[in-house]
């Protein structure tokens, strides 16, 4: 099942590339869809058998070269369907690269039209396996524990979304009678950077603000700023956090004293975590589907931005804040790719049997 929906998909993901890109057309005379299955099949191929050998190869240098290895791989991939189907012709690198974006543009739209995830792709399971299969993991039948922040959600807040049925998932879970809601009051400072240090490290002494003054060093402390949290990790932790026990932090302010540090502020200058070793990143460009996905929906989220921007100032809602650059840019970042890596981190450790994620 999962093979033809890929299959399915990907062919009309291809169709609708040769119709957005002028330096790709079919023969005239051929069959558009039995091309489009011939050329979701050769993708398909290609994909499976060579590209996770393709990328390893770049994963021990740095995440930028995994990334940038995956763009090029794709239109490489491109580039090799006219030699293999003939009704396909395609105008050089720049139309290779151009409809590489287009199909993942289509794909995305029609895996959310059609409720498939990549979870419940080919490509999702194959990684699945991959990470459940590494040297690296924990085999146990004890549950583990994944701790979701959202920041700055309240309660009454999330009831109301859960009452009208706008989170479906968490819905589910609390309708079953399986799942409470309970509330917690916040001790002072209800600050983030002093939320995690107690969550973390059951130790917040220091920490009156997000960010503060401190007469001593005659400076400003910036609870996001990665040197300044580094600064305040020293301080709150005695190594025995959350996390130390084989746990892993993705996307924190605080480690946890965790053995696998990803894209937390604490850690990111440290060259043994920092934002992880790139390895850790294989399975993320592994999937033909992962980054192109982040790539399409980074764009729209920027363009997004612009048009929310342009209502408000018409509106005339005051106060407002400068939206212009790099802010767009900084909104797509973290709305969507950070989001989709920190999501692929989370599962690859949810995989390698992490007790606490």
């Amino acid at each position: 099942r999962r093979i033809f929906f890929t299959l399915l998909v990907s062919a009309l993901s291809f169709l609708g590339a040769v119709f957005l890109t002028p330096g790709i057309t079919l023969e005239p005379g051929s069959r558009p869809l039995l091309v489009a299955l011939g050329a979701a099949l050769v993708l398909g191929v290609v994909n499976i058998a060579i590209r996770p050998v393709f990328i390893a190869a770049f994963a021990g240098v740095s995440v930028i070269a995994v990334a940038v290895a995956s763009l090029v791989f794709q239109v490489l991939s491109f580039l090799l369907l006219p030699l293999l189907i003939t009704e396909i012709a395609m105008n050089g690198i720049v139309a290779a690269l151009v409809g590489s974006l287009a199909y993942a543009l289509v794909n995305s739209i029609l895996t959310a039209v059609l409720s498939i995830s990549d979870d419940d792709s080919y490509f999702g399971l194959m990684i699945q396996q991959l990470a459940a299969r590494g040297d690296d993991v924990v085999r146990t039948d004890k549950p583990g524990l994944v701790v979701v922040q959202i920041d700055g959600l309240a309660h009454p807040i999330l009831t109301r979304q859960i009452r009208a049925g706008r989170v479906p998932h968490l819905s589910s879970w609390v309708r079953s009678g399986r799942y409470r809601l309970p509330s917690r009051e916040a001790l002072l400072p209800p600050t983030t950077p002093a939320s995690q240090a107690g969550i973390l490290h059951g130790n917040n002494d220091g920490i009156p603000a997000f960010r503060w003054y401190e007469k001593e060093a005659d400076r400003i402390m910036v609870a996001n700023h990665p040197a300044d949290a580094a600064e305040v990790a020293t301080r709150i932790s005695n190594g025995e956090g959350l996390l130390s026990n084989n746990g892993a932090s993705v996307g924190n302010l605080f480690s946890g004293d965790a053995v696998r540090s990803y894209i937390t502020m604490a850690t990111i200058k440290d060259k043994g975590q920092g934002l992880g070793r790139s390895q850790t990143f294989f399975s993320f460009f592994a999937s033909p589907y992962n980054y192109l996905h982040t790539i399409v929906r980074t764009i729209a989220e920027i363009v997004k931005e612009y048009v929310q921007a342009r209502r408000q100032r018409r509106a005339g809602i005051v106060p407002r804040m400068h939206r212009g650059m790099p802010y767009p840019v900084a909104r797509a970042a973290t709305n969507v790719a950070l989001r989709d890596l920190s999501t692929a981190l989370v599962i690859e450790e949810m995989y390698r049997g992490a007790p606490v994620v």
